[in-house]
């Protein structure tokens, strides 16, 4: 049988003039048929096809619309300007911010020990000094045997009490910022005056839960730990101090319960040992008290030595 050529190769063929030019598929080298339709690449540059210009034009930032791209520097906008317009803050960018450190007993009293033995001396002389002027404060109630000389002479030794506990609070929240203690903290007393209130305060609550049958002021003593904290450190006013230290004590029982245990503990070891121990431990729980409230309110600890 002879076999033709598939129509459009037949080289002596006569071109039919009821097809128009270009209507029939172009022959296929080696004869084969023509591809699918569909699967034939389209002409160079309709593909893809254009949905609108492209590349946008400029000032198109962020698509859709025409806003400007905004200027190197100025997002986000500083701080200031968003407490300003009565707005909170942007969130922290990567870099500015570190997570405070969890709090357990174990990183308190080691965070202690290092900032204690970096500056040994200051710190005795400090206590030194907190020691000897509470027993001075004690002395009247002692001599005094009038019922009016003995209610004076214990309002007079709670005032200086706390004054005392004021100052040493002070000093430990300045350990934590870095600053190094000094002799003369002692003498500075602006603050500890306008926190004076807040610190009677937790006394005579503590006091009246003491006469309750004692659990009752253990308690209260216990979740108004860090009243004088925030007074010293956030300037909080009485009623505030004390809402704010029950709420931060009672969302973190568990650390800040094993923390009061081992602060005892560690006093009490020092009343033994002759109370020469106390010029280690009354410094060591100072520092981790500091520690524990920075910890948990995500304040400035600064790195220990």
């Amino acid at each position: 049988m002879t076999s033709y050529p598939p129509p459009g190769n037949d080289p002596n063929a006569v071109p039919d003039p009821s097809q128009k030019p270009g209507a029939y598929p172009p022959p296929v080298p080696g004869g084969q048929p023509p591809s699918a339709p569909g699967s034939y690449p389209p002409p160079p540059g309709s593909y893809p096809p254009p949905a609108g210009s492209y590349p946008p034009p400029a000032g198109n930032y962020p698509p859709p619309g025409n806003y400007p791209p905004p200027a190197p520097g100025t997002y986000p906008p500083p701080t200031e300007q968003f407490a300003a317009q009565g707005f909170p803050p942007p969130p922290p960018q990567f870099g500015e911010y570190q997570q405070p450190p969890e709090l357990s007993v174990g990183a308190a009293l080691s965070y202690a020990f290092n900032k204690f033995k970096a500056n040994p001396a200051t710190w005795i002389v400090l206590t030194v000094v907190f020691v000897v002027a509470s027993g001075i404060a004690q002395l009247p109630s002692i001599v005094v045997d009038s019922f009016v000389g003995i209610a004076v002479s214990l309002v007079l030794a709670l005032v200086v009490s706390s004054v005392l506990q004021l100052l040493l609070v002070q000093v430990s929240l300045r350990e934590t910022d870095g600053t190094t203690p000094q002799i003369a903290d002692i003498f500075g007393i602006g603050t500890v005056v306008a926190a004076l209130p807040v610190a009677l305060s937790v006394v005579v609550i503590s006091e009246i839960g003491l006469l309750l049958f004692i659990i009752p002021g253990i308690v209260a003593t216990f979740l108004l730990w860090f009243s004088t904290y925030f007074a010293l450190d956030k300037r909080t006013s009485v009623g505030d101090s004390l809402k704010n230290s029950f709420q931060l004590v009672s969302a973190n029982i568990g650390p800040l319960l094993l923390l009061a245990l081992a602060s005892v503990a560690i006093l009490v070891v020092g009343l033994l040992l002759c109370g020469v121990g106390l010029l280690v431990a009354v410094p060591l729980v100072a520092i981790a008290n500091a520690y524990a409230f920075r910890s948990l309110t995500g304040g400035v600890i600064s790195p220990a030595a």
